[in-house]
């Protein structure tokens, strides 16, 4: 009696088991760009609702100092600081596309960090209500080669989401250098709400933002924060404390000051060492 092969049906199984899996990884892909898109479609929502904002005081304050209700001087100031507003987004929204297409380049030169905290930290204060104390702590003098304008922008960014997020309490930021990974150690710690849980995994993510407790966030502050501090060579990363608020460190490599480089000759400093291109 002939044995009948099962050669057939092995193969088609595993057919069937490989479509199975291709069909599974197409849901899933199809499932991620669904959801990027929503949240590209509610980047833009909140964009233009934040475009517009400026828009009708200054509008307002032109009509009443035609009116003669108040000075040309305040109807500036007015304009002036409504206009700022609109550039501080443009400009969020260009760096992240910068990002995105590999085009973004840092400017180095020599810097303190304590300078440039407490520079964010000056302004930080400057702009927040709720008069929560920012206390930096820092034991040495570091000093480093890095982009001074968006290292600050960076601190800048993390003190003020912190503030907004903290309604009492204070926020501690600590510098050290870790000689032993050659590497400079920054962290930013609030005694506020928090991280939501379901944040976490994708803080640093393009447009991810809490509409719950943020709904006029863009998502591009800390995306922007995590491509500035990689193009330096380094890592951001966002955890909650023990005790309640958030904390987020960064490490940048720790690079010793050196004469000032034209800042023609100083736009290729992407890692731990910097490559200077003429």
């Amino acid at each position: 009696m002939a044995l009948i092969s099962n050669e057939p049906d092995l193969l088609m199984n595993a057919i069937l088991s490989s479509q199975s899996k291709e069909i599974q990884q197409l849901k899933e892909q199809n499932e991620f760009l669904l959801e990027q898109s929503k949240k590209k479609d509610d980047f833009l929502n909140t964009a233009v609702h934040e475009l517009k904002a400026p828009l009708q005081p200054m509008i307002n304050s032109a009509e009443l100092a035609s009116s003669g209700i108040i000075s040309d001087k305040e109807a500036l100031e007015v304009v002036s600081q409504m206009s700022s507003q609109v550039m501080d987004l443009m400009s969020v929204i260009l760096d992240s596309s910068k990002i995105n297409d590999n085009t973004f380049e840092l400017v180095k030169s020599n810097a303190s960090i304590f300078d440039l905290l407490n520079e964010a930290k000056i302004m930080a204060d400057n702009s927040q209500e709720n008069s929560i104390p920012i206390v930096i702590d820092i034991k040495e003098d570091i000093q480093t080669f890095v982009d001074n304008v968006r290292l600050s922008q960076v601190f800048r960014n993390i003190l003020n989401n912190a503030i907004k997020f903290t309604k009492k309490g204070f926020i501690h930021v600590t510098a050290l250098t870790n000689k032993i990974n050659n590497e400079i150690v920054i962290t930013f710690s609030d005694s506020g709400s928090g991280i939501p849980p379901h944040m976490l995994t994708n803080i640093f993510d393009q447009y991810s933002t809490d509409k719950t407790n943020n709904p006029d966030g863009t998502g591009l502050g800390l995306y922007l924060c995590k491509g500035i501090i990689e193009k330096h060579g380094g890592k951001i990363s966002a955890e909650n404390n023990q005790l309640g608020g958030a904390l987020f460190t960064i490490k940048l490599p720790f690079i010793s000051p050196t004469i000032a480089i034209p800042n023609s000759t100083q736009k290729s400093c992407n890692d731990s060492t910097c490559n200077i291109q003429n």
